[in-house]
């Protein structure tokens, strides 16, 4: 399998970056051009296996958040499911 991925720049002008060695590579040139360039560009994964299928995926927005703020937002869901977990006892 070839990692790519799709840059839509501008959400107009398609282009393509890679092929990177490994899913890990392309999603760490992903969110560095995401911290380069912001949300101007689309920015797709894109597979391309070895019989030459593609396949395109979407990367969710969550994806691109900090770590800070996805660890903050993990506290907060886990005490909120403890509050849950008591009032159904």
């Amino acid at each position: 399998m070839k990692h790519y991925l799709l840059l839509v720049l501008s959400d107009v002008e398609p282009d393509i970056a890679g092929p990177y060695a490994t899913e890990e590579k392309r999603d760490s040139v992903a969110r560095k051009f995401r911290e380069d360039y912001g949300d101007v560009t689309g920015i797709y994964k894109l597979d391309i296996d070895d019989e030459g299928h593609v396949y395109s995926e979407a990367y969710s927005g969550r994806f691109f958040d900090d770590d800070e703020y996805l660890a903050d937002l993990e506290k907060k869901l886990d005490s909120f499911m403890s509050i849950k977990t008591k009032e159904l006892k």
